[in-house]
Order: structure tokens, then sequence, then C-alpha cells
């Protein structure tokens, strides 16, 4: 008897593994694949904390945004906002330099891209020499006149 759950163990054995390679998978990739719905939730929930976090009130917090009371409820219960209603809050809660990591540039999709950005740059740092003025005609005189030979 012992031999037998000793073999149905082993067989199990690589079933237990796939399963947790899955879980570690889904575990990486499941954070990723939210709905706009709970990343409201969860910006909502991370306002909240912060606020507590600081030792605010709501009714603190809203004045020191410059928004309603009611405003800021519904930021911290729904995530429902302006964009300018959460650069405010970001503001009142001291993080308004993440703000600027929300939305990163673009990397190059292939190395001609990438030949094509660096291009354009170079283009916009180019300056222009130009030859210099004649101060006589800016002044009101008259150039001067080549002597004949």
């Amino acid at each position: 008897k012992l031999e037998t759950e000793a073999n149905s163990r082993q067989s199990y054995r690589p079933l237990l593994a796939i399963f947790v390679a899955y879980r570690a998978i889904i575990g990486h990739i499941g954070p990723m694949l939210k709905t706009p719905p709970e990343i409201l939730l969860e910006l909502a929930g991370s306002i909240r904390a912060r606020r507590v976090g600081i030792g605010l009130t709501q009714q603190e917090a809203a004045a020191r945004a410059g928004v309603a009371y009611r405003t800021w409820r519904r930021l911290e219960g729904s995530g429902a906002a302006s964009i300018e209603d959460l650069v405010k809050a970001a503001f009142a809660l001291r993080c308004e330099g993440q703000l600027g990591q929300l939305f990163p540039p673009v990397a190059a999709a292939s190395l001609d891209a990438l030949l094509e950005v660096q291009k354009q740059q170079r283009r916009k740092v180019r300056v222009r020499v130009r030859k210099p003025a004649d101060r006589s005609r800016s002044l009101g005189r008259s150039p001067p006149e080549a002597d004949p030979l």
C-alpha cells in the first residue's frame, strides 16, 4: 500500500510542476491585464491610502487640492474625476513628480525607426551661420565705392 501511494504521488509531480509554473506566469502577467474600472478602483484606493498616510482628512485634502469635497469623495470612492482633478490631487498629496512617468516616450520599434529619430534630432540642433551684415547699410550710409583701376 505504501508503494502505491508513493507511485501515485510521483505521477502527480509533473502536474504539480505545471500548475506551479502556470501560477507563476499568471502572477506576473495577471497584474498587467486589468480593466479600466479595476485600474480606477486601484487608483482611488491609492489616493485614499496616501491621504490617510499623510494624516489629512478628506476635507483638508480637498481644500489643499482646490477641489470640492464632493469631488474628492468621488475621486477616492470610484476614481471618477477629470485629469485636472487628478493632477490637483497629486499636488495635494505631494506626488506630482511621478505624473511625468505615466506616459513614457515610446522606444523605437526597429533600428530604422531609431535612426530616423536620431536624424530628426540632428536636424533640430543645426544652427545656421549667416554672413556678417554690412554695417554701413544698417546705419543709413551708402556702401563704400569701389576704387576704379
